[in-house]
């Protein structure tokens, strides 16, 4: 395709008001060449594009064309009803830059309809002679059900060439999934059968150049989606010329669409172009089947001209499909929609495999891509089996959790949930347990005995399982979501056993409602937490100690990676395990003042701080960085790394103003160092906000935090998680200025995100909605406040069961506003709920047990309760005799309490006896020592 050609057919797919400030850009100063294109695209207009690409419909109503049709010649143009050679045409069906296609009649040797593809009239130059006998010569040296067929081919009487070809009632594959809401299984479903008709033409030695939507037709045939390759106009032979009219490809000639051209299409170098090629393009047309999107904009590539346009293809990587959905904004959920599911499952689905499989495909450098569009196909079908990708790094880890997706049913079936739950029939959960068979120990012991043998060879491959194993060990877990999924997957399996059993719809949905029911005491997340413990972590690591015995630095690589996994989910006491094998092997290996050593040592004082070891956690983060400054310098990154966790400890042990200095410390650094956009200064960024919020510098950390979510959503995309939890801090910091209109209207939006992207029951939108409940009640919009608060209230007890901290803070935050709205019988219950749940997690005087105790004995001190007071009292006071370091200035106050209680019960019910059990309390209370002072 010449310059002509390819500017010609980029500005005709451009809306008018678009194409002067192409043609500017492509043409320059070349008035010749602008000139011609102008008389190409006025020529095309008169003509009619009625199709974007050669779409065969029969049922599309075309308009009579103008008498300046023909205008670019003084030959009449075809009409419906001229014969050509055994065929008759019948109606226009398609039309390209510089070809038409007719559906027409053939009538010898057999009658069918057929498509035939003619030269337009004016537009019949060498060049276009040759593309267009190169295609009819690919086309008819294929045989594939999924590629167009050619029967025939001949000249018109005014000398342009045509062929007849197979006859094709279908739309564009993206069009037709997005129509029909095909499924992402579906979608890849299709696509494997595009890739076994680019095998195929590879095999018989043609590459395409030109894979992209509207060159994949979708038919039906029996009622099945057929996709049908088209368009080999711009195909090359890779063993044999095409046709003795191919010109020789000029120097700096463009090939294919810009937006599906590989990186070595886009260098015009003289770069011999082979099939990989076309791998790439598969892979930017898989992006867009998934995404609704191709990797780069089409209309921005267009905006920068056609220099960058050539060079963003060659030099710039493009974001993952996952990262590309999550910044899609409105769009993505109708991108979501049009693939029969919501943006959260959608970006669920994308991350790892498809995420790998695209990005291969699209590697700039060829030989890393595909060998073989039936390799990208066989790796498409591996992850529709729930097998490990080649894309994909190959770790133990990874493919047990292609196991277990595998066998689903299997896992399932070994959660014992009680068999009368499953059934259906009355009763409650017992006995949950994830079950992993013998089988699955025994692959994965063997997965881990391959593993071992081959680090076991040199110290570079030794590395480089390091890098595989950390990458896979199940980074960026989230148990939240996967308590949110086991929980989906009962209720669904309750479903199904209905179906089977061939219920009517009431009563599946009977069934369904009475296991929700069973399930609202179970602590998912815990769940999700324990079954990881111990079916995968407490297996690895005796797994790291045995089979890495002999390597002790990717022993200790192994064990740290591990221990950030198990701190990231909350199995705290198991990552500290871990990482204490790894600070013991790197002290012995590359002793105590090595960067690995100090940041093994920095990782366990991250762990103390979480473990609320505040004391050890500060003694190890001084000698830590004492330890960085002497053997590395003030200014090396272990130091830095060092001082912005020891800054986190001092930030939760409210030292605020130091922890402000030294997050300022680090932010500058990373900033320089890093870049504005390291995810390292982000955090930053957000940390030194937080502590000026405290240290009531409230506009400076307003800017911070506001700097930090551009960057986050920048790098990040708006719809991820580390951008929403941003904006909550933001919204945060606007409720402690009492600036709540803002404070609403930033944590509404990061509410909306997280609905969006995460789920109604995701633990971020559940901390989103109390949050936001707050500030309703701030603002004294109590029904909005009892709304969303109990939503939160619901969701934590659905998916963290009734004994977490933050759904036991949910209880006490709805009794609040439950009391503000004089319902206060609703208050005491969920008080009463609430209290045995915070003296288990807490303790029984542990401050926040006692708010609750007060609060609860106030309100039922107000309705005149006052047995329901005095056992509460009694029950309290019952315990100091079992808590040895119980606060004495509380049992004082409670001492007072007491006398309080009788008195004023004795004043509504005189003469029994609570007059004298008051005087008794006060006696006790006046007994007692007078500090510290009792309760107001």
């Amino acid at each position: 395709m010449s310059d002509i050609e390819t500017i010609f057919e980029t500005a005709r797919q451009l809306d008018p008001e678009l194409r002067g400030a192409y043609l500017d850009r492509a043409c320059g100063s070349n008035q010749e060449l602008r000139a011609e294109v102008d008389r190409l695209l006025a020529a095309d207009d008169h003509l009619g594009a009625f199709l974007e690409s050669d779409v065969f419909d029969p049922d599309a109503t075309l308009p009579d064309l103008p008498p300046s049709a023909a205008q670019t010649s003084s030959q009449p143009a075809e009409a419906a009803g001229d014969q050509m050679g055994n065929y008759k045409l019948l109606q226009q069906i398609g039309e390209g830059g510089f070809g038409t296609v007719w559906m027409a009649e053939q009538r010898e040797p057999v009658r069918r309809r057929v498509a035939l593809k003619i030269i337009k009239l004016g537009m019949d130059t060498k060049q276009v002679i040759a593309r267009f006998e190169a295609e009819r010569q690919a086309l008819a040296m294929m045989d594939h059900p999924n590629i167009a067929k050619v029967f025939d081919a001949g000249m018109t009487e005014t000398g342009r060439p045509y062929f007849v070809m197979e006859y094709i009632k279908g739309i564009p594959i993206l069009q037709y999934c997005d129509h029909e809401k095909v499924d992402t299984r579906g979608r890849l479903d299709l696509f494997t059968k595009v890739c076994h008709a680019i095998q195929h033409a590879h095999q018989k030695g043609i590459i395409h150049r030109d894979i992209k939507p509207g060159n994949v037709l979708v038919t039906m045939h029996d009622g099945v989606p057929v996709p049908k390759v088209i368009d080999f106009g711009i195909a090359k032979a890779t063993n044999a010329e095409l046709t003795d009219k191919t010109l020789f490809t000029q120097h700096r000639q463009m090939i294919g669409t810009p937006v599906y051209m590989s990186p070595e299409q886009a260098e015009m170098s003289g770069l011999d172009i082979d099939t990989r090629s076309d791998i790439y393009s598969l892979g930017v047309l898989l992006y867009e089947l998934l995404t609704g999107t191709t990797p780069f904009d089409h209309r921005e590539l267009l905006d920068r001209g056609f220099g960058e346009m050539m060079r963003i293809i060659r030099e710039e990587t493009p974001h993952k499909p996952s990262t590309r959905l999550s910044s899609l904004g409105e769009t993505a959920s109708r991108t979501a929609e049009q693939r029969h599911t919501d943006i959260r499952r959608l970006g669920l689905i994308l991350r790892g495999d498809l995420d790998w499989i695209v990005m291969k495909c699209l590697e700039k450098d060829r030989t890393r891509r595909y060998d073989t569009a039936n390799g990208l196909a066989a790796d498409i079908q591996r992850h529709l089996s729930n097998e490990p990708v080649s894309a994909g790094p190959p770790s133990a880890s990874y493919r047990l959790r292609k196991f277990v997706r595998r066998n689903r049913a299997g896992v399932l079936a070994a959660l014992a949930v009680g068999s009368t739950l499953l059934l259906g029939l009355a009763g409650t959960t017992g006995g949950m347990y994830w079950a992993v068979q013998e089988k699955d120990r025994a692959d994965l012991a063997a997965e881990q005995a391959l593993e071992a043998q081959a680090v076991a060879q040199t110290r570079s491959e030794e590395l480089q399982q390091v890098v595989e194993f950390q990458s896979a060990q199940l980074s960026g877990i989230d148990v939240a979501q996967m308590g949110i999924n086991m929980r989906q997957d009962l209720l669904e399996n309750a479903r199904l056993v209905g179906e089977r059993l061939q219920e009517n719809t009431p009563q599946i949905e009977e069934r369904i409602a009475a296991v929700d029911q069973s399930l609202l005491g179970v602590d998912f997340t815990g769940w999700a937490q324990s079954t990881l413990e111990t079916n995968v972590f407490l297996p690895a690591i005796d797994a790291i100690q045995e089979q890495f015995g002999q390597q002790p630095e990717v022993r200790a690589d192994l064990f740290t990676s591990l221990s950030e996994t198990l701190h990231d989910i909350g199995l705290l006491d198991l990552a500290e395990k871990a990482i204490l094998e790894s600070i013991e092997t790197r002290t012995k290996q590359l002793g105590e003042s090595d960067p690995q050593t100090i940041d093994a040592n920095m990782r366990y004082g991250m762990i103390l701080t979480d473990l609320g070891q505040l004391d050890r956690a500060e003694q190890l983060f001084q000698n830590t960085l004492a330890n960085a400054i002497d053997s590395q310098g003030e200014d090396s990154r272990s130091a830095i790394d060092v001082r912005y966790h020891y800054a986190t400890l001092q930030f939760a042990q409210t030292r605020y103003q130091e922890a402000a200095d030294m997050y300022a410390s680090t932010l500058e650094w990373y900033r320089t160092h890093l870049g504005p956009l390291d995810g390292n200064t982000l955090g930053a960024m957000s940390s030194l906000a937080a502590s000026y919020n405290y240290t009531d510098r409230q506009v400076e950390a307003e800017q911070l935090y506001s700097k930090a979510i551009d960057g986050m959503t920048e790098l990040y995309g708006r719809f991820d998680q580390r951008t929403i939890r941003a904006l909550n801090n933001l919204a945060g910091l606007y409720r402690s200025m009492d600036d709540l209109p803002r404070a609403a209207e930033i944590f509404t939006e990061a509410l909306e995100l997280s609905r969006t992207t995460l789920g109604e029951d995701h633990n971020v939108t559940l901390m989103l909605k109390d949050n936001l409940g707050g500030v309703r009640y701030n603002q004294l919009d109590f029904d909005g406040a009892w709304q969303l608060t109990n939503e939160a209230l619901e969701g934590r007890k659905r998916v963290l069961g009734p004994l977490h901290d933050a759904t036991l803070r949910s209880y006490y935050n709805l009794a609040l506003v439950n009391k503000d709205m004089k319902r206060f019988d609703a208050s005491i219950s969920l008080l009463q709920q609430a209290l045995p749940g915070f003296e288990r997690v807490y303790g029984e005087f542990h401050g926040y047990t006692i708010t609750v105790r007060k609060e609860l004995s106030n309100l039922l001190f107000q309705e005149k309760r006052f047995n329901e007071v005095e056992t509460l009292f009694l029950n309290e006071y019952a315990l100091f005799d079992h808590v040895p370091d119980a606060p004495l200035d509380r049992k004082r106050s409670l001492t007072n309490n007491m006398a309080v209680l009788y008195r004023h019960w004795d004043q509504a019910q005189p003469d029994r006896g609570h007059a004298e059990k008051a005087a008794e309390w006060k006696a006790r209370f006046e007994a007692m020592d007078p500090e510290p002072q009792a309760d107001p």
